[in-house]
């Protein structure tokens, strides 16, 4: 994971797919039986995405997120102001390479091989499983979207 000493970040690896990612995320529901997925698919390429800024890795607002991450696993009665600082500087530095809230990719974006058409893009739908939230499928998610595919990670 490359640390940018300039801006104190950490930069998630890039994904290996012809495209570059966009995210949104999006609510399902209005009530407290919603849910909360976070979208990733092919956007535009580079020259095209000034104004549009990498996604933080860990879901705003970080604070209460993260003490949600620490309930999940039993810590609650551990977390202090110096651990959550810690943890805030470390994992609310983490940056994506998904771009936020930017246009869905066609096929006239990219001079790219026939192979990886944007006419139809497969939607896979990611679930993360016990004690974990949607941001630990940003990678795996992001790779996908790459290749022309969009993958929903669904917070549960």
């Amino acid at each position: 994971m490359p640390f940018d000493c300039f801006t104190c970040t950490l930069n998630l690896p890039k994904p290996t797919g012809p495209y570059n990612v966009g995210v949104t995320d999006v609510m399902w529901g209005v009530n407290v039986d919603g849910n909360l997925i976070s979208l990733y698919y092919p956007t535009l390429p580079n020259g095209k995405l000034d104004g549009y800024r990498r996604k933080s890795w860990k879901p705003e607002p970080f604070d209460k997120y993260f003490e949600g991450d620490m309930k999940t696993t039993l810590l609650s009665d551990k977390i202090s102001a110096v651990k959550l600082w810690i943890s805030k500087f470390l994992f609310g530095r983490m940056r994506t390479q998904a771009f936020v809230n930017a246009p869905l990719a066609s096929d006239k974006d990219y001079s790219i091989s026939s192979h990886y058409s944007l006419k139809s893009m497969p939607i896979l739908v990611c679930s993360h499983g016990l004690a974990a939230t949607r941001a630990i499928l940003t990678a795996l998610c992001s790779e996908f979207a790459s290749y022309g595919y969009v993958a929903a990670a669904v917070e549960h």
